[in-house]
């Protein structure tokens, strides 16, 4: 079966070299490598071109006419690709030398499943490892459940947001008629959100619990990982609770999480097998939301339910001010 990597560069001279080496000694080689790049003003197409003179059959560059981003030169990409198994690859990265093999093993294994994602060892700049993976750094652990059972990994990512990173993606082909073209459900999106979102919605997507790749955190990257003093809940959950100005986070993070579960239910349950799921977070949601008003004096529950008023926050009416 043939492999394909979809590899995206913007300005990546730098680490470039270390990516390319790590996907051309791999154990199971690729048979090409597709790279889309987003009119670098580097030397990165000079880098490029020096591989492709040593392999002009197998690595195929395009410069795009103009700057696409990320998110579209991904989807434009992966278009480009004839293999049966599509890699991405973002362009600073480290493949381990046994990624393809194990990937392309769990697409045997497993005819069903349409894409399949591991975990990676992040590392500095220098390459040096920060003794943690991308899985700890989303608050993944290996006993949850959706690693043993596939099939609970939509709503997981419901509960908690995208655990899928793109670097760490493989795609069967026949999953291309499902993700493309790429549509963003949310403005902050990348591409691994979309793919992953529209797959696992239905189980075609499978988690890998093996380290696969080496992921680089440094200060370019367009996307990187959460600060590890935030691991415990995310980033966005902690600024938001302190952007709202409740007085207690510890209050706060239950009915912030019910709320986002509530939301991510009503942007990706599109169809109509995928109800249940917004039934179940629309009731979790609210018994989360009545539990937390129960905790409140009667002023503070007045001026919590006022907030959320005047910022459409919640679901909350002026009825249920004035009858609370």
């Amino acid at each position: 079966m043939k492999v394909s990597v979809a590899l995206c560069t913007f300005n990546g001279a730098r680490f470039l070299r270390q990516q390319l080496d790590s996907i051309l000694n791999q154990t199971r080689p690729v048979d090409e490598i597709i790279i889309g790049d987003d009119r670098s003003s580097d030397s990165t197409i000079d880098i490029i071109n020096e591989y492709q003179s040593k392999h002009p059959k197998l690595i195929w560059l395009e410069i795009n006419d103009k700057g696409l981003g990320s998110f579209k030169n991904f989807e434009k990409t992966i278009k480009r690709c004839k293999g049966e198994y599509i890699f991405l690859a973002d362009q600073d990265d480290i493949w381990l030398p046994a990624k393809v093999q194990i990937m392309t093993e769990v697409f045997k294994a497993n005819p069903q499943v349409e894409a399949c994602f591991g975990d990676a060892e992040l590392i500095d700049e220098n390459s040096n490892s920060l003794q943690a993976t991308m899985w700890e750094s989303l608050g993944v652990k290996n006993k949850d459940k959706f690693v043993a059972d596939s099939s609970s990994l939509f709503k997981y990512m419901l509960m908690n947001d995208n655990v899928v990173t793109g670097a760490a993606l493989a795609l069967r082909t026949t999953a291309l008629s499902k993700i493309i073209p790429f549509e963003k459900k949310r403005n902050h999106e990348q591409h691994d959100q979309v793919i992953a979102f529209r797959l696992a919605s239905d189980n075609a997507i499978m988690p890998v619990n093996e380290i696969i790749m080496k992921y680089r955190i440094h200060s370019n990257q367009q996307v990187g990982t959460v600060p590890r003093e935030y691991w415990t809940y995310t980033k966005e959950l902690k600024y938001n609770i302190w952007h709202l100005g409740y007085l207690s986070m510890d209050l706060e993070v239950s009915i912030y999480e019910a709320w986002k579960y509530l939301e991510r239910a009503k942007l990706y349950c599109n169809k109509p097998f995928l109800n249940t799921y917004i039934e179940e977070a629309r009731q979790t949601f609210s018994e989360v939301k009545r539990a937390y008003l129960n905790r409140l004096s009667f002023f503070r529950r007045k001026k919590v339910l006022y907030h959320w008023y005047n910022r459409s926050e919640f679901d909350t009416s002026l009825i249920q001010i004035i009858i609370n």
